[in-house]
């Protein structure tokens, strides 16, 4: 509790506070029926949740179809058109529990919506499950389904698309850029009922890039990275307030530059092959890496100093999920399902093996990890209806927690926030009303608690630190947020910002921002209000042109 100094609660306030109804084909049991050799269908997985027993590809709210073909053949089944990054799975089978898989997919190409091709068999009933890939990706879905030939490659999907981009950096300034992206997507199946894919893409930054200090002043004016024309295949990465970094597809090179009299000047690049990501912090550039050769998802790091000079140390690209854990400590997870093992291993800078630790896992479940600063690992797993107890290793991989069980809180619980050192959980117990307990982790010792209500929220999650954090969204149309800063006992209010239009998101310690948007004809502007508790610090409005 020492290092908690202050809560922050974010509510919502504008219709009923009444829980959001599931989707009438949440259960497998309560599917909805598609029939004929093509067709569209559409609803929603917004309060969707998991049942007893249900395969997990995607995030925990699926919801359910069913098709059978009159005709045998090959076929495609998509989720283009849905509003959200979606994660679609079919199989046969008559119950939930016993069902066999056909085949599955998350991203088609460079778009988040799904697609599946496989060879439908006459009279087979197939169940089709789509859920969100991410947590919290939910919305509006479209489902396609059509018969379609082997081996030609078939335009499928073609978008135009134009987004608004912005970064906040930690002196408040903002970087804002416009971006069309025109994607052309081909697919074909093979013989085998695999489905393959290629796409053509195009990416321009065609009105440069805009910097506002918070005095609402332009640093940069629509300028672009490399001088005058149009910005071709270059991503923005990041923006820290002094710098810019940027991947250009095209070369593979990774660029800094700083931002110096109204315009950008290259300080220093890097060749990057397999580029996934990348991102300031501190004193360094993180690149994450990812490739997938022979199917295997594999990751990798790599850190260079600020100025792109000079590779620090590197994670090698290698099977396996990496977590940055903090201080050069990096965790890599290699599941190996047929075995029922995940591995976790420690390295510290790219150097040798600083721990190890084997969870054998266990069929129907999800599991859950948590990585501690210091090489140890917390572990779980989560039905849909409960948590299972909790084992925690140290960084000698000696159990200081076997199956531990934390009474006050049963099996009905969230883990919020894990520091090697403390445990921070969530217990739901009445729409509004959650309770929240620390724990010592070491021995499950419960340190605290305190019962919150939220009013008028559908969901909320809890963020612990040195602060803390509850996001509370309720799914209604007036969108309307406040933000409420409490001491770390949750017993005295020390600021607050009432209810209003547009979404809240937190920049820099107590700052926070509120964004809405608004579009008239061919234009969309964005205002964006930082505020903390000495009220308005900047008012940014920002347009641009469809």
């Amino acid at each position: 509790m020492k290092k908690i100094k202050s809560i922050i609660v974010l509510v919502l306030v504008g219709g009923a506070a009444t829980a959001a109804a599931l989707p009438p084909n949440d259960n497998f049991a309560d599917h909805e029926t598609i029939s004929g050799p093509s067709g569209t269908a559409s609803g929603s997985n917004m309060g969707a949740t998991l049942e007893d027993g249900e395969p997990k590809y995607g995030n925990s709210n699926t919801v359910w179809w069913t098709w059978t073909p009159t005709t045998s053949g090959p076929c495609a089944i998509d989720t283009f058109g849905s509003t959200f990054d979606t994660y679609l799975a079919v199989f046969t089978g008559n119950t939930v529990s016993s069902l066999s898989y056909v085949a599955a997919n998350n991203n088609t190409g460079s778009v988040v919506q799904s697609l599946v091709c496989f060879d439908a068999m006459w009279g087979e009933t197939y169940r089709i499950q789509i859920s969100g890939y991410h947590p919290g990706d939910d919305g509006f879905i479209t489902l396609n389904w059509k018969p379609v030939t082997w081996s030609e490659w078939i335009l499928d999907y073609i978008s135009t698309n134009m987004k608004f981009y912005t970064i906040f950096a930690d002196d408040l300034s903002v970087l804002s850029y416009k971006k069309v992206i025109i994607y052309d997507y081909y697919y074909r199946t093979n013989e085998t009922g695999c489905m393959e894919w290629k796409t053509e893409s195009s990416q321009y930054c065609p009105d440069g890039i805009t910097i506002h200090n918070k005095k609402n002043e332009k640093k940069v004016d629509g300028k672009q990275l490399d001088g005058g024309g149009t910005q071709s295949d270059k991503n923005v990465c990041d923006y820290n307030g002094k710098s810019v970094l940027a991947y250009d597809n095209n070369s593979k090179t990774l660029t800094v530059y700083k931002v110096k009299k109204g315009a950008f000047t290259k300080v220093g690049e890097q060749a990057v092959e397999h580029y996934s990501s990348a991102y300031f912090s501190g004193s360094e550039i993180y690149v994450r890496v990812f490739d997938k050769p022979a199917g295997v998802s594999c990751q990798g790091l790599k850190v260079f100093d600020k100025n792109l000079k000079k590779q620090k140390w590197s994670e090698p690209l290698a099977p396996g999920f990496i977590e940055v854990v903090g201080k050069g400590l990096v965790g890599r997870k290699v599941t190996d399902l047929p075995a029922r093992i995940a591995t976790i291993t420690y390295r510290k800078k790219g150097k040798k093996n600083i721990s190890q630790h084997t969870i054998n896992l266990t069929t129907g479940v999800t599991w859950y990890i948590r990585y501690d600063p210091r090489g140890g690992v917390l572990y779980w797993t989560v039905n849909s209806a409960s948590n299972s107890p909790i084992t925690y290793l140290d960084r000698k991989g000696k159990k200081l927690v076997d199956n531990g069980v934390m009474p006050e809180v049963g099996d009905n619980w969230s883990c919020e926030s894990f520091d090697g050192k403390s445990l921070y959980v969530k217990k739901f117990v009445s729409p509004g009303i959650f309770t929240f307990y620390l724990y010592k982790v070491k021995n499950l010792k419960k340190l605290g608690e305190e019962t919150v209500t939220v009013p008028h929220t559908g969901l909320a999650w809890l963020k612990a630190g040195k602060k803390t954090f509850i996001y509370s969204r309720y799914n209604d149309t007036s969108w309307k947020y406040g933000v409420a800063v409490y001491d770390k006992k949750l017993k005295k209010e020390k600021w607050s910002d009432p209810p209003d239009e547009g979404s809240i998101e937190k920049i820099v310690k107590d700052t926070f921002v509120r964004s809405s948007s608004e579009t008239v004809g061919n234009t969309t502007t964005w205002t964006y209000k930082l505020f903390n508790k000495k009220g308005e610090i900047v008012t940014y409005v920002l347009s641009y042109m469809k």
